[in-house]
């Protein structure tokens, strides 16, 4: 069915041998790329499907859309042979809205890909109904001639004078089609311009849901992805944009994991607590205020005495107490998805891919248990390089029930107790609800592996305080609103210092 779709060019290509293309190009890389990797992506195979009733050209089409986005030396020629084409891509190569998107795609896979479904699909779509007729009828014509030419090569029994209607028949509607792009040339630049503007603003969009979910892209810092991963990186895209519930995720997770990162920056260091002042050697680090105060003064024997006292090491300096224990191990996230908390969800969303993403990066284990009522409750264990399809579900999981939340965080300990690589691992806890005290047998087997293993469980409470989390928490945190930046801020500072 892919070989219908694309044509017979989806083998890898000898290096030096050229298809017919609209682009001028010294290199053959874009056309294997597209043929060995592109062609295999589900969503661009759905955009072939979706169009090759109305375009039979469909395949040549997006491949020349694909390799004049990936191509940097693509430069616009033409063919002698299609002439419909030309002017079709004319159109595109032309516009401002081209350039700039090719600037972003050229040599990038994956960006090259999504581009092309989106601009086949909008630029075709959006054409002036004329056109569009005049077009189909053309390449209705250029197929039944090809193929009764292809008969007749293979001996069947074709007259001259039936291969000579055709081919005045596909030229007069060759003449058509061009009629009716030059007799409509804004809104073949109208089509154009939204065609590139939607690709362009669906890749950016593609693209922030792929770091989002700590996928990366291409060759740019962090997770890179892959090819492979388009498929899922589009979905979550897709899904994000769609999903009521979602709206606003990505901005969301921009300021948390803003702030997550400058507090993980803060405390890394092993300044937890401030306990006194002290006299010492210079420490920009941990200077005193009042001595700031004295090396940017304007009176000049203020300025030169803090100099004398840095010089002598008698400077005033706060002084930090506390362990870094940042980033030292694993770490399970056991969080409330109850009914209250559901419209707090995007920001709930943003802080799981908050937490995932710097347990990548820092190389940690990271265990996801979500739950509601009693019963309710579901280990996620992604592993170190979870795909976009267990990144969606996450992300999309909730029961948006009640709150019990002693069975999961006996699962959560019991995953601490049997698996070796969860060895002094830490729990953080979310809720935003009341619930019953908590049962001695849980009391008792959480002390039991705080003595043998080594474990961490700090609470984070919305909205109210809990005095159940109290009997079980080394640590508990409020944040009294969860939609305010001020108030996810004091409690990511809390969670963190001395974690």
């Amino acid at each position: 069915m892919i070989k219908d779709f694309f044509g017979d060019h989806l083998t890898p290509l000898a290096w030096g041998e050229r298809l017919p293309s609209v682009w001028d190009k010294p290199f053959t890389f874009s056309e294997q790329e597209w043929a060995g990797r592109v062609t295999d992506q589900q969503f661009i195979q759905n955009s072939a499907e979706n169009l090759c009733g109305e375009y039979q050209k469909i395949g040549e089409i997006m491949r020349d859309t694909f390799v004049g986005l990936h191509d940097r030396m693509a430069q616009f020629q033409g063919r002698d042979d299609d002439l419909v084409s030309t002017e079709l891509f004319r159109h595109l190569s032309e516009s401002d809205e081209w350039h700039a998107l090719k600037e972003k795609t050229r040599g990038d896979t994956i960006g090259s890909a999504l581009a092309t479904s989106h601009i086949a699909k909008e630029f075709l779509a959006n054409l002036p109904e004329e056109v569009r007729i005049a077009i189909q009828k053309h390449q209705e014509a250029k197929r039944e001639m090809e193929n009764t030419q292809a008969q007749a090569n293979a001996g069947l029994p074709i007259s001259q004078e039936q291969l000579d209607g055709l081919r005045e028949r596909m030229e007069q509607t060759q003449q058509q089609a061009l009629d009716a792009m030059g007799n409509s040339p804004a809104q073949m630049k109208a089509s154009a311009w939204d065609s590139v503007l939607a690709a362009h603003n669906d890749l950016n969009q593609a693209k922030k849901a792929a770091d989002a979910f700590g996928l990366g892209w291409g060759s740019q810092s962090g997770q890179a992805s892959s090819i492979e991963n388009l498929d899922g990186i589009v979905e979550l895209s897709q899904h994000i944009r769609e999903n009521a519930g979602l709206q606003g995720l990505l901005d969301t997770l921009g300021w948390v994991e803003e702030m997550a990162q400058s507090i993980k920056e803060e405390v890394s260091s092993g300044q937890h607590y401030f306990t006194h002042y002290e006299r010492g050697s210079l420490d920009l680090e941990r200077l005193a205020d009042e001595e700031y105060l004295y090396l940017a003064s304007d009176i000049e024997e203020i300025r030169l005495g803090f100099f004398a006292r840095a010089i002598d090491g008698d400077v005033l300096l706060k002084h930090y107490e506390g362990e870094d224990e940042l980033g030292k191990g694993p770490f399970v996230f056991v969080y409330d998805t109850s009914g209250s908390i559901k419209p707090y969800r995007t920001i709930l969303a943003a802080i799981i891919l908050s937490l995932l993403k710097a347990a990548r990066e820092e190389g940690r284990r990271f265990v996801a248990i979500p739950f509601s009522g009693p019963g309710d409750f579901q280990v996620f264990d992604p592993g170190p390089d979870p795909t976009p399809a267990q990144l969606l579900e996450l992300v999309k999981f909730g029961y948006w029930g009640g709150t019990e939340p002693y069975l999961p965080l006996e699962a959560a300990l019991e995953i601490i107790r049997t698996d070796e690589s969860m060895q002094k691992a830490d729990i953080l806890f979310l809720t935003d609800g009341e619930f019953a005290s908590p049962p001695d047998d849980f009391l008792r087997n959480l002390k039991k592996i705080r003595k043998d293993i080594g474990l961490s469980l700090v609470s984070l409470v919305l909205f109210m305080t809990n005095q159940q989390c109290e009997l079980f928490s080394d640590r508990v945190v409020s944040a009294m609103r969860l939609d305010d930046q001020g108030s996810v801020r004091m409690a990511f500072e809390d969670v963190f210092r001395g974690w």
